[in-house]
């Protein structure tokens, strides 16, 4: 009798715990969690087959375009895009599903994680910014038309949905009529709440909304942040973390959405959540702010040259463009203040060596001559002090490596993934050495690793799916547009001399609205 006991007791034993593994293999949110870590602990094969592709009608439709290649005021060359939530369709993938939203044709989409079958799809009402968020069986999604909707993750029913819009007027934007409260911070959900923002001008009201997951019913709702929310949210136990484009992300509280909180550094729409430290920014010079995260504290702690960033541990990997390093974190921040009293003087000089070379734009041949000799000492100044951080970072630094462009990365059990301009590298976590590499078409914006299989999105519009099952073919799931798929009617002519008399205006910008137009003519 004891033994058939603790045999049944066994058994509940052993189906939690694969229950709790299965669900750690998931990848419900973008970026894992709600503290954006990018970690899964699935130890994933470098050698791995392409199981499905699937390629959009359409590819992604970015909200902002990338910005000028120099900002004369700052003195800053060859700007990098602070906004960029929404260069690829950002997948999450939990069980046998894949999901993810599309700004180019409104809809949310379900894809079997095994074959890139399409099982389901929802229109809304406007393009779909950010990845949807899984949470007990439901989906949900923010759209630019202001509204937010929960939908049965299963079969794609809605559940329920809440229209920010209420009384507020639509507007032109990116070439489509958009809500003037789009929803471009996604939906945070966490511990039976659902949290968003509606709207993006500060003047025209934005708002932070915390309502219950399952009903829909506003616990609390807080206006006139007087902030332009965008990019994905972040929580921690007690407060959210809201990105804002160009600026410096916000702090309110998750109890009743009071601002109590702000940073200072460089904006952007990358942040990510480590204890009590946010690390933010990325955009245009390409540096990271890594201060306290708490509402009585927001100093810098530290800065890191590079575009993103993975912390496990005590140890952190660091993407920038063109390199990848492992660096030992505290030891990082304890150096920091050395390093960054050479950064100062490095960018001081830095400052003098544009003001001389636009100098020598307008200068006299042999002015020119004498500007080239001041340039070219100023050059070698900087690169002493550039040897002189490079010595400082010497001490926390366990292994540093070249790579090609890069724009994603994640790090899955002991292999950090970094997504390119046309392929995937794998590199192995201790050494740094590559270990492996992927072709894909188009740049790699988004990575996901969920139930074994690697989900790449590139900003063509193509999502792949790689794991180390062998398939004898690859299933590409290839969508063309069917440019006439109504029948015609008998009123070609009539349509044709009315197109004809709208072009021979000679008008070839602006907006046109068509009214009346149900049946495709």
């Amino acid at each position: 009798m004891q033994r058939i006991k603790f045999k049944r007791v066994f058994l509940i034993f052993a189906i939690i715990t694969l229950q709790i593994n299965l669900f750690s293999q998931d990848w419900p949110v973008y970026q894992k969690d709600i503290q954006r870590s990018g970690i899964s602990s699935v130890d994933l094969s470098t050698s791995i087959n392409l199981n499905w592709k699937y390629q959009a009608i359409v590819a992604p439709q970015p909200a902002w375009a990338d910005p000028a290649k120099t900002d004369y005021w700052h003195r800053e060359t060859n700007l990098k895009p602070r906004v960029i939530f929404d260069r690829a369709y950002h997948v999450i993938s939990v069980g046998d599903k894949v999901y993810f939203g599309s700004s180019a044709n409104d809809k949310i989409y379900c894809l079997d994680a095994n074959t890139g079958n399409e099982i389901w799809s929802y229109f809304t009402g406007g393009p779909v910014r950010l990845a949807p968020s899984y949470a007990d069986g439901l989906l949900y999604t923010g759209s630019d038309d202001g509204v937010v909707y929960c939908l049965n993750a299963e079969n794609g029913k809605l559940i329920w949905k809440i229209n920010t819009t209420e009384g507020k007027r639509f507007i032109p934007g990116n070439e489509r009529v958009i809500s003037i409260s789009p929803i471009r911070t996604g939906v945070l959900v966490d511990e039976g709440t659902a949290y968003f923002c509606s709207g993006m001008f500060p003047n025209e009201g934005v708002d932070l909304y915390a309502v219950d997951a399952k009903t829909g019913e506003v616990e609390w709702k807080k206006s006139q942040l007087g902030i332009s929310p965008q990019g994905y949210m972040l929580a921690s136990k007690n407060n959210l973390y809201i990105p804002t484009g160009r600026t410096t992300p916000k702090i309110f509280s998750r109890k009743d959405g009071k601002n109590v909180g702000s940073f200072r550094g460089n904006g952007g729409t990358y942040a990510l959540l480590v204890n009590d430290e946010l690390i933010y920014g990325g955009g245009d010079e390409g540096k990271l702010n890594n201060s306290n995260a708490t509402c009585q504290n927001t100093d810098e702690i530290a800065t890191f040259l590079g575009l993103q960033i993975i912390v496990k541990d005590e140890i952190s990997y660091l993407r920038s463009d063109n390199e990848l390093s492992a660096i030992k974190r505290q030891k990082y921040i304890e150096d920091y203040k050395d390093w960054a009293e050479v950064e100062d003087k490095k960018s001081d000089l830095a400052d003098d060596l544009w003001d001389l070379r636009e100098e020598r734009k307008l200068a006299l041949p042999n002015e020119a001559k004498k500007i080239d000799k001041k340039i070219a000492k100023l050059i070698g100044k900087m690169s002493q002090y550039d040897i002189k951080r490079e010595n400082i970072e010497a001490g926390g630094l366990i292994w540093k490596t070249k790579i090609d462009d890069s724009y994603s990365m994640i790090l899955s059990g002991n292999t950090i993934i970094i997504g390119g301009n046309g392929k995937v590298d794998f590199f192995d976590v201790n050494l740094g050495k590559k270990t492996g590499s992927q072709k894909v078409n188009g740049i790699v914006y988004s990575l996901a690793v969920a139930n074994g299989n690697l989900l790449v999105s590139t900003g063509s519009g193509n999502i792949y799916s790689f794991s180390s099952k062998k398939v004898s073919e690859a299933q590409n799931h290839k969508f063309e547009i069917i440019e006439n798929p109504y029948k015609d009617d008998g009123n070609v002519k009539i349509y044709n001399n009315a197109v004809k008399k709208i072009l021979d205006k000679g008008i070839d910008r602006g907006y046109c609205l068509i009214v009346g137009s149900e049946n495709g003519h």
